[in-house]
């Protein structure tokens, strides 16, 4: 079961296993600059993300939302230190250090975007 919580709780859970600063550089730096990133590229999609927590995990779900699809991408926060596991809606999951973490996961999203666009596409026109 997959639970919704706050960004306090999430960033309560990294502090128990000592990434506080990870934490804070992930919320505050790293995705506020992919958010522009996304949004300068003209992606065809809306991007929303909250934390869950499921189990002893503390993920954060990124939402890609499509004309008529929405794709999740999660990122395991609380697993091993300095990495950051990536699980994509299509693809095989990857493990990223923060520093790898910016291109992968717009990487990720852009192909994220093109997928929904081709089933767009792909979908019979209305005369």
């Amino acid at each position: 079961m997959e639970t919704v919580i706050s960004k306090y709780e999430a960033r309560y859970i990294m502090a128990s296993v000592g990434r506080t600063q990870e934490f804070d550089e992930l919320l505050y730096l790293v995705l506020p600059d992919l958010v522009e990133e996304w949004a300068t590229t003209g992606l065809a999609l809306s991007i929303e993300h909250c934390f869950v927590k499921k189990g002893n995990a503390c993920l954060l779900r990124i939402d890609c939302i499509g004309a008529d699809n929405v794709e999740q991408q999660l990122v395991l926060l609380n697993g091993d230190k300095k990495t950051l596991a990536v699980f994509p809606h299509q693809g095989r999951p990857s493990v990223v250090s923060l520093n790898q973490f910016k291109k992968h996961m717009s990487d990720v999203i852009v192909m994220s975007a093109k997928r929904m666009e081709q089933q767009v596409n792909a979908l019979p026109q209305l005369a």
